[in-house]
C-alpha cells in the first residue's frame, strides 16, 4: 500500500548530534578540517554534559560530551551499517574530486577510495573525524 508523501516540515537545515569524548578537540577538528565554528556552547552540570553547536554558515552540527560516555567502534565501510544508529554524517558536494583535494590539503585523508554507484547516481568516499565518526562526501547526479 502506497500513500502520497506528507507536506514537508518547513525545516531550515538538517543537523546531527555526535557524542564525543573531547568536545574541545573535536570542535577544533571540525573548524580546521571542514570550516565549522562554534556558535553556542553550554555546560549542563546537572546532567554531566556539555553541548556545542557548530555552523559553517549554512549547515549546523551539534557536539555533546557526557561524563562517563561510552565509546563504540563502528565497523569500517561498507559494513558500518551493522551497528544500529547514525552510521555517518553525509555532505553532498558538487565536485567530489575537488573536495578530496581540499580535504587532503587540510590534512584529512580518506579511509575509502571513491566509489562509483551508478544505480544510485552517486560517487562517494568516507573520511573519519578526530574521534572516528564516519563522514561521507557524496556527489549526486540527482542534486
Amino acid at each position: 500500500m502506497s500513500t502520497a508523501p506528507a507536506r514537508p516540515i518547513p525545516a531550515l537545515t538538517l543537523s546531527g548530534c555526535l557524542s564525543v569524548a573531547d568536545l574541545d578537540a573535536t570542535a577544533t577538528w571540525y573548524a580546521e578540517a571542514l570550516g565549522f565554528h562554534t556558535v553556542r556552547r553550554h555546560t549542563f552540570t546537572e546532567f554531566g554534559a556539555e553541548v556545542a553547536y557548530l555552523s559553517n554558515g549554512t549547515l549546523a552540527l551539534e557536539l555533546l560530551q557526557v561524563t562517563d560516555g561510552i565509546s563504540l567502534q563502528r565497523p569500517a565501510p561498507p559494513n558500518h551499517g551493522a551497528l544500529h544508529g547514525l552510521t555517518q554524517l553525509a555532505f553532498y558536494v558538487s565536485d567530489l574530486d575537488q573536495t578530496v583535494r581540499e580535504l587532503r590539503e587540510r590534512g584529512v585523508e580518506p579511509v575509502t577510495d571513491i566509489a562509483d554507484v551508478p544505480v544510485l547516481g552517486v560517487r562517494a568516499l568516507f573520511v573519519r573525524d578526530l574521534e572516528g565518526h564516519y563522514i561521507e562526501f557524496i556527489q549526486a547526479d540527482w542534486l
